[in-house]
C-alpha cells in the first residue's frame, strides 16, 4: 500500500512540474490523397455538389438532403443573400425555390472544379474541407453565366456517416463597386457565445490597428499557421494555403485598394465546440478606407474553425465573405 501511495505521489509531482498532457492542435491530421478517408470525403463532396444542380421544371429540389445533418439550428451559408443564411436543413432544403428561382436562375449546374482544389483536415469525429466549384447558371431572360465559387464544409461523423453540419459558400468580389449591405433577420433564433465573441473580436481588432500592408504581422499570434487555409472576400479565388502567401498578398494586393480595413464582429456569433475544436459563425461589417478618401461599407459572414494549441485557441481555417449581389432584373 505504501508503495502505491509513493507511486501516486511521484506521478502527481511530475504532473505538477511538467504540466498535465493535453490533447491540442497537434492532433490535427491533414488528410492526404492516398488516405481512404480523404478519398471518401472527396467523393462525398463531388456527389453533394452535383446533387445541388437543378432545373426549374424539377419536381423537387431537395436531392442533397442525405448529405446533411438534420439537427436543428445548424448554419448554412449560400453564396446569395440573405445575410443570415439558412437555419437547419428544414429551411435550407427550400433555398432553390426561395432564393435561386426568385432571382431569375431557372437552372444551375454545380460542377466540382478539380481535385487539387480539395483540402481536408481531421480532428477526431470532425473533418473540415475546402474546395472550389463552378456554378453554370441559366437565367430566366435566356442569358447564361459561369460563376466561380469556393466552399468550406464542416463534416461530423454521426451514426457511422459523415454529414455536413456547417457550410459556407462564396465567390470572391473585387471591392471597387457596389457591395452587399443588409442585416440578419431579427426573427432568427440565435444562441450567442460570449467567450468566442470576445476571441473573434480580439482578432478583428487587429485589422484597424495600422496599415493594411502589415495586417498579417498583427494577426500572426491568433492563427495556427502550420497548416492553414484562408478564404478572404476578395481574390485570389483559391484563397491562401499558407501564411506567407497571405502576408505577401496583404502587401501586394490589399494595399492597392485599401489603406485600412475595420472589421466588426456583430452580436450574433454562435459557437459549436467539441472538446478542443470549435467552429464559430457570425455576421460582420467591414469599412474599407480607400486611397481616394472614400469609405466602402459592406456586410458579410465569417466562419472560423478554432483549435487549442499550447492552451490557447487558435484559428485553423477562416472563410470571410460578402454575399453575392443577385443579377439585376
Amino acid at each position: 500500500m505504501k508503495h502505491i501511495i509513493k507511486q501516486f505521489v511521484f506521478i502527481i509531482t511530475m504532473l505538477f512540474v511538467f504540466g498535465i498532457p493535453q490533447l491540442n492542435a497537434e492532433t490535427i491530421v491533414s488528410l492526404k490523397k492516398d488516405d481512404k478517408t480523404y478519398q471518401h470525403i472527396l467523393q462525398l463532396t463531388k456527389d453533394y455538389y452535383k446533387a445541388w444542380s437543378y432545373k426549374k421544371e424539377d419536381a423537387q429540389y431537395d436531392q442533397p438532403g442525405k448529405y446533411y445533418s438534420k439537427a436543428a439550428g445548424l448554419q448554412f451559408w449560400d453564396p446569395l443573400p440573405p445575410l443570415g443564411g439558412h437555419r437547419g436543413w428544414q429551411e435550407y432544403q427550400h433555398v432553390i425555390e426561395d432564393v435561386w428561382l426568385p432571382n431569375g436562375i431557372d437552372a444551375a449546374a454545380i460542377l466540382f472544379s478539380h481535385d487539387d482544389s480539395f483540402h481536408a483536415w481531421r480532428h477526431g469525429d470532425v473533418i473540415w474541407t475546402s474546395a472550389n466549384c463552378l456554378v453554370r447558371a441559366e437565367y430566366k431572360d435566356g442569358s447564361n453565366a459561369t460563376i466561380p465559387c469556393r466552399g468550406s464544409q464542416v463534416w461530423q461523423r454521426q451514426n457511422d456517416h459523415w454529414l455536413v453540419v456547417h457550410e459556407h459558400f462564396s465567390t470572391p468580389i473585387v471591392p471597387d463597386g457596389k457591395l452587399f449591405q443588409g442585416q440578419r433577420d431579427p426573427k432568427q433564433s440565435l444562441k450567442v457565445n460570449k467567450a468566442f465573441t470576445e476571441r473573434a473580436r480580439a482578432v478583428a481588432a487587429q485589422w484597424q490597428k495600422g496599415p493594411i500592408a502589415n495586417i498579417a504581422k498583427r494577426l500572426d499570434g491568433f492563427y495556427y499557421k502550420q497548416d492553414i487555409h484562408l478564404y478572404m472576400p476578395w481574390p485570389p479565388h483559391d484563397g491562401y494555403t499558407d501564411w506567407d502567401s497571405f502576408d505577401d498578398a496583404s502587401t501586394e494586393y490589399l494595399s492597392l485598394f485599401a489603406n485600412t480595413i475595420k472589421l466588426t464582429v456583430n452580436d450574433d456569433l454562435e459557437a459549436t465546440q467539441h472538446g478542443d475544436i470549435a467552429w464559430t459563425t457570425a455576421t460582420v461589417t467591414q469599412e474599407i478606407e480607400q486611397d481616394n478618401g472614400n469609405t466602402l461599407l459592406v456586410n458579410g459572414r465569417q466562419t472560423l474553425i478554432w483549435v487549442i494549441q499550447d492552451n490557447q485557441w487558435l484559428i485553423a481555417h477562416e472563410h470571410l465573405s460578402f454575399p453575392l449581389l443577385p443579377k439585376e432584373k
